[in-house]
């Protein structure tokens, strides 16, 4: 029975419990007895909070006996991730001056959760302030991923992934610069979606002007990640972005309606990557079999920009150089040898370099600009490969070489959009040796019921199982 507890979506608790067929408590515990008997293998949290869940879960459970839950969030196990400031609870950011931080405020998506009503289950898994897409740190194991403990499960948002497919509570917070939303959950085989720009205020932010930072949930299904966008989503004052027009709609019933024949365009690698050959087969072939089951027009369409893969570079260099430069100067070993590169790489950077990088930037927003004045939707692989062996880092896919972005080459599909603000969401379409591969839906800026919608749409076509990263996890670990 705990093992069917563990398994089931964010909705179906929501609906168990207000059916008084289960109970906070008891899903909480199931939970939590799952974390106990798995986390050794898989690593996903940096810090447990096993008494607040329990207590948040029992004041939950008063509500529903007093008929007076706070909403559709109230008494599900969550987590946050370790970059999230949370009040009273730990926050290391995996970074060693931080490691035994205890924050006295919230962050502002910190604060819409914590305030939902659900049970904090702890903090999830980070690489060093969340610079790379391998969770790899300086103070703490490595995450595994769920379907095979020895293979990457992406960052930066790795332990928020990783815990949703081992099945350590429904949701997850995740947030995403550059795909560390995406990146993760394709490569674990759940859900991933960053919505526009703003639509989930960040809090606090070094630069709020000219972010690509989004925070997002990680779920099981496109219908539990809509379930916690409303949460999370509104304005604040504290962050400019987010005072975006407000949709009064609930996400959680933009799902429940089909898209009417909407133009759908497929790019296997946005015309200037490159992908594996297991990948490139199962976009090709679930693609127009989704497109003909839910008789949508569909086209094989590029999105119209090149390699942005320099200005990428530029920004993100020159963004950790300007965080931790006079640091890395004092404190070398608090950094990786990969990190103390791009330190120093943004060091060299001038002005005018990064000027041009945000020219760059806005050459990718005219191109999907003009793209969506023609079609409504744009698909593509979230990632370019399945995941890579823990420690790894590589630089060609069947023998070709990934494109420009460093660090973040193997994350070309995702970072484009981080650029520009749209929203993107991945959700598992098929297995690569094994391993999720994932299906990225974009859209246009402030379409998120849209976006949201379309993915419900291909989820409930595709019918994607989760459950073997639930057995692969005790197997390989």
């Amino acid at each position: 029975m705990s093992h069917e507890i563990t398994s089931l979506t964010a909705a179906e608790l929501a609906d168990a419990y207000r059916a008084r067929t289960l109970s906070p408590v008891e899903v909480t515990e199931a939970v939590i007895a799952r974390i106990d008997a798995l986390e050794p293998d898989v690593h996903a949290f940096f810090t447990r909070t096993n008494e607040l869940a329990l207590d948040e879960a029992a004041a939950s459970e008063k509500r529903f006996a007093q008929g007076v839950p706070l909403g559709l969030m109230d008494g599900i196990p969550y987590s946050i991730k370790d970059l999230e400031e949370t009040a009273g609870v730990r926050t290391t950011g995996a970074d060693p001056a931080r490691r035994d931080e205890v924050p006295d405020f919230d962050t502002a998506v910190a604060g819409r959760l914590r305030q939902s009503g659900g049970a904090l289950l702890g903090k999830t898994s980070v690489p060093h302030i969340g610079y790379k897409d391998s969770p790899e740190n300086l103070l703490f194991p490595d995450t595994g991923n769920p379907w095979n403990t020895g293979r990457n499960p992406g960052g930066s948002s790795s332990g928020a992934a990783a815990a949703v497919a081992a099945g350590f509570g429904p949701l997850a917070q995740g947030s995403d610069g550059a795909g560390s939303i995406r990146i993760p959950a394709a490569l674990c085989g759940v859900v991933g979606f960053k919505a526009t720009l703003g639509r989930v205020p960040v809090w606090p932010n070094a630069l709020p002007y000219g972010s690509t930072v989004h925070n997002g949930p990680i779920a099981r299904s496109v219908r539990d990640a809509a379930l916690m966008l409303d949460v999370m989503a509104g304005p604040d004052p504290r962050d400019p972005n987010s005072l975006l027009p407000v949709d009064d709609t609930s996400y959680l019933k933009a799902v429940e309606k089909v898209p009417v024949s909407p133009r759908i365009a497929y790019s296997i690698d946005f015309g200037y990557g490159t992908v594996s050959d297991a990948v490139r087969s199962t976009i090709e072939n679930v693609v127009p079999a989704v497109a003909r089951e839910l008789h949508w027009r569909i086209e094989q369409r590029d999105p119209g920009f090149g390699d942005p893969g320099d200005a990428q570079e530029t920004r993100w260099d020159a963004l950790m150089a300007a965080a931790f430069g006079e640091r890395l100067v004092a404190q070398p070993d608090d950094f990786e040898p990969m990190f103390q590169e791009i330190i120093r790489a943004g060091l060299k950077h001038s002005a005018l370099d990064l000027m041009r990088a945000e020219w760059g930037r806005s050459l990718v927003n005219d191109a999907l600009v003009d793209f969506f004045s023609e079609v409504d939707y744009l698909v593509s692989p979230t990632m370019p490969m399945g995941a890579w062996p823990l420690r790894t880092y590589p630089t060609t896919v069947d023998g070709r070489d990934l494109p420009g972005g460093a660090v973040l080459r193997r994350a070309f599909l995702c970072w484009p959009l981080n650029l520009t603000g749209n929203p993107a969401i991945t959700i598992p379409c098929g297995l690569d040796d094994g391993m999720p591969i994932g299906l990225q839906v974009v859209g246009r800026k402030n379409d998120d019921a849209g976006v949201l919608r379309v993915a419900a749409a291909i989820e409930r076509v595709l019918q994607f199982d989760i459950a073997p990263a639930h057995a692969a996890v005790a197997v390989t670990g």
